[in-house]
């Protein structure tokens, strides 16, 4: 009876020594905005150089945008050959650290099946196209878009800055109109951020 009782007092007196390990509490991610089109420098556009081809992008904030606080967007214009596609980038990369895992925008649909990819810099130097929304809607929608782990976002050397650049947008207009006539809105890019190591799935990315 009495060994029985000891081992019982064992038993509970080593159950409250053993250590709990505690999970690591790892900080959201955060998001980080890449244009909001109210203070940031000009934007361009780029296409081949052809005699029926023509475009511009302009800031404007005539009609309400998807923010309130925020009422500037991008305006997009182009016109030329049904299979030409186009750029709009920012004057410089814009550069992102840590893991990111999305980037998102908003886009104003006017029901054309136009196509807007994203474009992004890896670690090495390599522009990689991911594949965006078509523009098959009415008014404006928020887009989200993943960044695949094809690209490589890890650092070559241990001091270096994990991450990727964001270069703009390739959109390419809808087949089978000549001349194509796309024209549509951006506004308030941004993007998804993990620092590095608490990036979810690494062993996708690595």
């Amino acid at each position: 009876m009495h060994a029985r009782i000891k081992t019982i007092l064992l038993l509970l007196l080593a159950t409250q020594l053993t250590p709990v390990i505690a999970e690591p509490a790892f900080p959201d991610p955060r998001n980080v905005l890449i244009a909001d089109f109210e203070t940031q420098a000009a934007w361009q556009i780029h296409f081949r150089t052809l005699s029926e081809a023509s475009g511009y992008v302009r800031i404007e904030d005539l009609d309400p945008g998807p923010i309130v606080e925020s009422p500037a967007y991008l305006h997009i214009r182009f016109r030329g050959p049904g299979p030409t596609g186009f750029r709009i980038q920012p004057e410089e990369p814009f550069a992102l650290e840590g893991y990111v895992e999305s980037l998102d925008f908003w886009a104003y649909g006017t029901g054309r099946p136009d196509q807007v990819d994203l474009e992004v810099i890896d670690q090495n130097n390599r522009l990689h196209r991911i594949r965006g929304t078509s523009l098959e809607f009415t008014g404006w929608k928020q887009i989200q878009v993943r960044i695949p782990p094809a690209v490589r976002q890890r650092a070559g050397h241990i001091l270096g800055r994990n991450g990727l650049q964001f270069r703009g947008f390739f959109v390419q207009p809808a087949a089978g109109q000549t001349p194509a006539d796309c024209r549509f809105h951006l506004d308030q890019i941004g993007a998804r951020v993990w620092e590095y190591y608490q990036a979810p799935g690494m062993a996708d990315v690595l």
